[in-house]
């Protein structure tokens, strides 16, 4: 899986809107779906937004990048 995979499947797991994760770490719906949906490595998040984004659902940037 990639990171965005993990992403929206830790997400979607813990019942969390992606408007509201993407509120919650200060990026846009779109740039949030699109991070989840690339298969190509073209919307790649920064170590920082990772960060924000692994605190938000509870898990580590490590369990992320599995």
């Amino acid at each position: 899986m990639t990171i965005g995979q993990n992403i929206a499947k830790t997400r979607i797991d813990k019942r969390i809107f992606q408007k509201h994760l993407a509120q919650a770490v200060g990026v846009t719906p779109t740039y949030l779906c699109q991070i989840e949906r690339d298969t190509k490595g073209r919307y790649v998040a920064s170590a920082g937004l990772l960060e924000k984004i692994a605190k938000e659902l509870g898990t580590t940037v490590e369990e992320l990048t599995k």
